[in-house]
């Protein structure tokens, strides 16, 4: 498996890499390809010429490339090693007639460790024997793992009957892909020796039949359901709602930019080459039981979601731009190294949830977030400076190694830190358990001795303290230093009768219930008829205190508290339709040690409060036309998130005869033409593990939502060339040179004069790849829709609603900042930034958009706008 990912990403190197060869080719041939030579007038001089370029083709004495000369097996393995840059040696390579001395025993040690050559039954290789047509057809058969499913294609030779079984196989795959062509008579002579001229043209074939590009630019599923296919060459997603599945990518993989804020979904995938994530927003580039390489995120604008579950390999993530990357901690994911490299833009945020083994930080002025989970080692390289670090309650740093001054935020646990010398200064909210290096601080003084104590021969009895008086503040304390005061956790935990059920890292149900000391985060179900006192109580270990924090939400309208259990036990007033988020913390006694408990008490959610539609729409480039596809998105159900292993089914009614569409919990793709006949609902039914868990009615509302034509007082103002420059003075996290930035401003007298109900808002931004004239045709109902997931759960797009905090006056709501990139494109794109407004109840007022352009006096030095927004003249 090693040697075949390493020769794919080897292989799409190859005619880059070939060029370079050029450099070392011989005078001689050199000479010879200028002049005219024996290529000259041949049938295959266009392939010829292109290889003695590349230096792929070395040429004999005065300038002659003998193209009718036969080749030999050794001569054509070394002809495919230069072709596809292999160099990779087998210690296994042992034929007989293979003498390590000879010049081809390395080409063919090369061979055997990619897999293309077996040689003979009696242990030889015949190195100078000529490569037959049939022995080369084999060769390059295994080279790009075909297999051949349509023997007919071998049966069109005239001479199909002279092929042995394995030849015939791989003339048919060959054939299958036009890689393979016979004689003009009809035949295909499979004992006939191989020309340099036909070795030549074959591997071309085979070359540019590995470099192909497939083009996944409309919504859908795509892959078989079971089993295997190879797709050769490079893949690129360039639209959103792609689902692929089960599928080998010999090439690199690119989520591109086309994708926007939209999603993409991979499962059961092999990429050999790279990942590309260069598209993508929050709903997320999704990676399940998949193998991969290496993937570098680097969208050029915003930050991207990459979630991994399953069985889920990847050996290298390398971030040049703000990205959330979510393990689920309950799958067997394994990412091996994840490194924030020093392209990543000052300023930016990057969020790990999950096992990580290796983090190592070596950009500057970033902030990194640990929410949950653990890192085996994170290491913040020299010359990383000013970054922050923060490790919250339910995260682990098993060994921290700090060689810059860094900044560690949270509650979480760091079990061994180092600061080396160029990190001394660093600082630490939660001490580590140990610390240790030459910049490590000083450990605090001694406490002084207590004084004596002086024994009165006459004590005055005195009366016992009461438990509920506080102790005087100016009384010194003994510090607590047993042992028991070293933990804190939680031994029991009884929220009335509710029956508490795990959640993971996702909020998906583990299937286990019952409070456990070393479980975190649980669900429980509201399911009060009227409204009641429900008794909290906790107990927790020695010496340690616990706190309380209350979310509750009802409707749209949420509310929240702070409490100290001074006798752990709480009287929550609770009422029914009602979303309650506990957030419990314990610390220890020496107040060194702290542990969080979640739990979520949910209301009962219908199918249709459950779900909501994103709309997804992709404007043609080159038709000028848009196209629309439609995702189902689930949300909160029956006590947790659905999961991919979750089956979700779309029926047209309860009757279940007709289905619609058929999808997991992370998405069902509904087909455009089910719209055309039923307008307004369907029958959703959920299944896991071959039970039906909810199914219902849903009913939906497309109707879109009015566009507002009046100037609301929304303006977004690109900054000119200069003020990019002032930018990166003025403002400390942005030392990294900008190509744009813009501010928005709100003209609030404007607003209300317009709008006057105006109360809450939602914002989002498209930027514009193709040239377009208008905007995005209209949000509907469905995208707006909140309240599918408790607060403080993760939802799709679209699903939160902000207020307005401000009464009167021109306001700036926020900028965005675009960085430099040296290897990325230097084109400026428009976009349009949308506004979406509700009133006090909630009901949504209508939309906005206002196009933001880019001339030449509003891009960096260096850059161009791209002028994609092309406004048709009144």
């Amino acid at each position: 498996m090693n040697a075949m990912m390493g020769r794919a990403r080897r292989r799409w190197l190859s005619m880059f890499l070939a060029v370079a060869l050029l450099l070392s080719v011989s005078h001689v041939v050199s000479a010879a390809a200028n002049n005219e030579s024996d290529v000259t007038g041949h049938w295959a001089e266009e392939d010829l010429n292109k290889w003695i370029e590349a230096g792929l083709l070395k040429g004999y004495e005065e300038g002659f490339y003998q193209p009718e000369k036969v080749i030999t097996r050794a001569e054509f393995v070394a002809l495919i090693n230069r072709a596809f840059a292999f160099s990779e040696k087998s210690d296994d390579a042992k034929f007989s007639d293979v003498d390590s001395a000879k010049w081809y025993f390395e080409p063919i040690a090369v061979a055997v460790n990619e897999g293309y050559i077996n040689g003979f039954p009696n242990g030889k290789f015949r190195p100078e024997q000529a490569v037959t047509r049939e022995q080369s057809a084999i060769m390059v058969s295994k080279l790009l793992r075909l297999e051949g499913t349509a023997a007919e294609e071998a049966d069109k030779f005239t001479d199909a009957s002279a092929f042995t079984a394995e030849g015939k196989a791989s003339i048919a795959a060959l054939a299958e892909k036009e890689l393979l062509k016979g004689l003009p008579d009809g035949s295909f002579a499979p004992d006939k020796p191989l020309t340099r001229a036909q070795a030549v043209t074959l591997l071309e074939d085979a070359l540019q039949f590995t470099q192909q590009t497939s083009v996944f630019d409309k919504p859908g599923e795509y892959g078989p359901a079971s089993g295997k296919e190879i797709i050769y060459g490079n893949v690129v997603v360039s639209a959103s709602g792609v689902t692929l599945q089960n599928v080998v990518i010999t090439g690199n993989l690119t989520v591109s930019e086309e994708v926007g804020e939209g999603e993409a979904f991979f499962k059961g995938l092999t990429v050999e080459g790279d990942v590309f994530v260069e598209g993508g927003g929050p709903n997320s580039v999704h990676f399940e039981d998949s193998v991969l390489v290496r993937i570098t995120v680097d969208k050029n604008d915003g930050s991207v979601r990459v979630v991994v579950a399953g069985e889920t390999s990847i050996r290298y993530i390398k971030v040049n731009s703000p990205v959330k990357i979510e393990e689920s901690i309950a799958s067997d994911t394994r990412i091996a190294q994840v490194d924030l490299s020093p392209a990543l833009p000052e300023g930016s945020q990057v969020e790990l949830l999950g096992h990580f083994e290796s983090v190592n930080v070596m950009s500057s002025n970033v902030k990194v977030k640990i929410p949950k989970g653990s890192v085996e080692s994170l290491n913040v390289a020299e010359g990383a400076a000013d970054n922050q670090i923060t490790v919250d309650k339910e995260a682990t740093i098993l060994k921290l190694v700090l060689d810059t001054v860094t900044k560690l935020l949270g509650e979480g646990k760091v079990a061994d830190a180092v600061v080396n010398k160029g990190a001394e200064g660093s600082s630490f909210e939660t001490k580590p358990v140990s610390v240790d290096g030459e910049g490590a601080p000083a450990p605090a003084p001694a406490p002084a001795p207590a004084p004596p104590v002086v024994v009165n021969p006459n004590p005055t009895p005195s009366p016992s303290p009461d438990p509920e008086t506080p102790t005087d503040p100016e009384t010194p304390q003994n510090p607590c230093t047993s042992d028991e005061c070293k933990i804190a956790e939680l031994t029991s935990l009884q929220i009335g009768n509710f029956e508490l059920y795990h959640l993971n890292a996702n909020d998906i149900l583990t299937g286990d219930r019952g409070f456990e000391p070393d479980a975190f985060k649980y669900s429980a179900a509201n399911t009060l008829d009227s409204p009641q006192t429900i008794p909290l109580s906790v107990t927790s270990t020695d010496h340690s205190t616990v706190t309380l924090g209350i979310s509750i939400t009802e409707g749209k309208d949420n509310t929240s508290q702070f409490v100290v259990l001074e006798q752990n036990e709480y009287n929550l007033e609770l009422k029914p339709d009602q979303d309650v988020r506990l957030d419990i913390t314990v610390t220890s006694g020496d107040e060194l040690s702290r542990k969080h408990y979640s739990v979520i008490i949910y209301r009962d959610r219908s199918i249709q409060d459950s779900f909501k539609i994103t709309t997804n729409y992709n404007f043609g480039g080159s038709t000028q036309e848009w196209s629309t596809s439609y995702t189902l998105n689930a949300g909160f159900i029956n006590g947790g998130r659905l999961s991919d292993s979750d089956q979700v089914n779309l029926y047209t009614s309860s009757a279940k005869e007709q289905l619609i569409s058929s999808g997991d919990g992370w998405g069902v793709y509904i087909p455009n033409s089910f719209f055309a006949t039923t307008p307004n609902s369907f029958y959703i039914e959920v299944i896991r593990n071959n039970e039906i868990i909810a199914q219902g009615d849903y009913q939906f509302d497309l109707t879109p939502i009015n566009l507002i034509p009046e100037d609301v007082g929304i303006e977004v103002i690109p900054a000119t060339k200069q003020e990019l420059i002032d930018l990166v003075h003025e403002l400390p996290f942005l030392s990294e040179p900008l190509r744009s930035a813009t501010k928005t401003y709100i003209d609030f007298d404007k607003l209300y004069q317009e709008l006057p109900n105006v109360k809450y808002y939602m914002s989002s931004v498209e930027w514009l790849y193709a040239p377009r004239s208008v905007p995005r045709p209209a949000f509907t109902l469905e995208d707006i829709k909140t309240g599918v997931v408790p607060e403080g759960i993760s939802a799709p797009i679209l699903s939160s609603i902000n207020e307005f905090h401000h009464s009167s006056g021109r306001i700036e709501m926020g900028g965005s900042y675009s960085y430099q990139n040296d290897s990325g494109p230097k084109t400026v794109n428009d976009q349009i930034v949308y506004y979406i407004f509700f009133d006090e109840n909630y009901e949504v007022i209508g939309y906005v958009f206002v196009p933001v352009t880019f001339d030449a006096e509003h891009v960096a030095d260096g850059y161009v706008p791209g002028n994609t927004w092309q406004p048709e003249s009144p």
